[in-house]
This record gives structure tokens, C-alpha cells and sequence, in this order.
């Protein structure tokens, strides 16, 4: 699960800066890093969320 998370901050990361340099030929480098973080706590919480209701559908449907 933890490499999941990893795998997709360092490619949101990688792919959010080179189009900044290409964009704007300056990169922001604490602002990348701020967008990287909320995104993966975002990705994160969208998973938890998903198997939490999947979970409990499948607690409903067991009854």
C-alpha cells in the first residue's frame, strides 16, 4: 500500500515539475512539494474511503 502512495507522490511530483520548468522555466519547489503532499493525503483518503464502503457493503450483504 505504502508503495502505491510512493510510486504515485514521485510521479505527480516528477510530472507537476517538469511541466512547470517547461511552462514557466521556474520551479517552485516548496509549492511542488505542498501540491504533492495534499494530492497524495487526497489519494489516500479517496482509498480509505472506497474500501471502508466496500467493506461495510460486504458486511451489509453477508447479514
Amino acid at each position: 500500500m505504502i508503495k502505491k502512495y510512493l510510486t504515485f507522490s514521485s510521479t505527480f511530483f516528477s510530472i507537476f515539475t517538469i511541466w512547470e520548468w517547461i511552462s514557466d522555466s521556474q520551479i517552485y519547489w516548496i509549492e511542488n512539494i505542498g501540491i504533492t503532499i495534499c494530492a497524495t493525503l487526497v489519494n489516500a483518503f479517496v482509498d480509505w474511503g472506497i474500501s471502508s464502503y466496500d467493506y461495510r457493503k460486504k458486511e451489509i450483504q453477508g447479514e
